[in-house]
């Protein structure tokens, strides 16, 4: 009686043993995906967009798409006076354009898309400024106004002079020095009636026959040739690659009174350059320098007066063009002759 109960509990446990084996043979894990949000695909993108585009006016729309195809958040990453819709990417001018083809040809800004998940794209958008002619001068004659200032007021890094406009009110009185090939002086007198042609005042160049006749002195040959006679020059241009050098002086009237030139050859562009100078002349801007030599005051100078080099010395040696002006009143007396038809422009 007492072996029946031993055999059930071994059998009930057993039983138990064999069930939870069979239970864990059965059950397999399965793996379920978790979902991977991707970024929105933005590419760069670029637009034209006309200068005279009106305030509030569109210039463009920005191209985005989400891979789940959710909905996008767009937004400008640059400070700038443009407007982006958050909704449909379109991008407006605010109140006032930011657009003018002469301050900048290009601008380039940041944008981004963001979807509901927060992923972001970032992308450039590049807006190629269109230029319309916006009178009463042509872009063209603006360009001359500018490089007029320029030239005139020697505003390159590499030249100097008076913060007012100045010239020559006298004779320029010219003797050349140094060691003078055989016929040469016949050469520079050719040089000087291009510049005789172009100064309208009656502001004459002539050649004198020695230093005390002269109030510009030019001396061709090697830098050592100016060490003892003049130093500050000198130290200026030893050892520095110059091929010339002028420098000059102006008086409280911003009369232009005398100068000195150092030439290193008898190059023609450098003769005129050197000259250039001295008339009040200072680098003509990279814009006509910088790709191809264009003119006359470019550093490597052009052999011959570009059509700017010729308007801008007519301008600055007619009768009516005061010295002493600032930029301001400057520009807007050359504006002034173009707009009367007095400049060949």
């Amino acid at each position: 009686m007492k072996i029946a109960p031993s055999i059930r509990a071994f059998t009930a446990i057993t039983c138990l043993s064999i069930f939870v084996s069979c239970e864990q043979d059965q059950v397999e894990e399965e793996t379920v995906p978790v979902p991977v949000n991707e970024a929105p695909i933005m590419l760069d993108q670029s637009f034209d967009v006309l200068e005279s585009a009106r305030p509030f006016e569109v210039v463009g729309a920005i191209e985005a798409r989400d891979p789940e195809g959710e909905d996008l958040l767009f937004s400008l990453e640059t400070d700038v006076d443009l407007l982006v819709n958050p909704v449909t990417g379109v991008i407006t001018n605010k109140g006032t354009t930011i657009f003018d083809y002469e301050t900048a040809t290009v601008l380039s800004i940041q944008v981004s898309a963001r979807d509901k998940k927060g992923a972001t794209t970032r992308a450039t958008i590049t807006f190629n400024v269109v230029d319309v002619e916006d009178g009463p001068l042509t872009n063209y004659q603006k360009s001359f106004v500018d490089e007029y200032i320029y030239l005139t007021y020697k505003l390159s890094p590499t030249a100097s002079g008076g913060s007012l406009s100045e010239k020559w009110r006298q004779p320029i009185k010219l003797y050349m020095d140094g060691d003078l090939p055989d016929n040469f002086l016949q050469t520079v007198e050719g040089y000087l009636n291009e510049f005789r042609a172009l100064m309208q005042e009656g502001t004459t160049i002539e050649l004198v026959n020695s230093q005390q006749e002269s109030n510009v002195h030019a001396v061709l040959g090697p830098t050592g040739a100016i060490a003892n006679l003049w130093p500050d020059m000198f130290a200026l241009i030893n050892n520095q690659g110059f091929g010339g050098y002028a420098l000059y002086n102006s008086d409280g009237d911003f009369s232009i009174f005398n100068g000195r030139i150092w030439l290193g050859s008898t190059d023609e562009g450098l003769f005129k350059h050197e000259l250039g100078h001295i008339i009040g002349l200072g680098h003509t801007s990279d814009a006509y320098c910088e790709d191809q030599v264009t003119s006359v005051m470019c550093s490597g100078a052009a052999d011959e007066f570009n059509l700017f080099d010729r308007e801008i010395i007519k301008i600055l040696y007619d009768p009516n063009t005061p010295v002493g002006l600032n930029q301001i009143e400057m520009r807007e007396l050359v504006t002034q002759l173009l707009i009367n038809g007095e400049v060949s422009i």
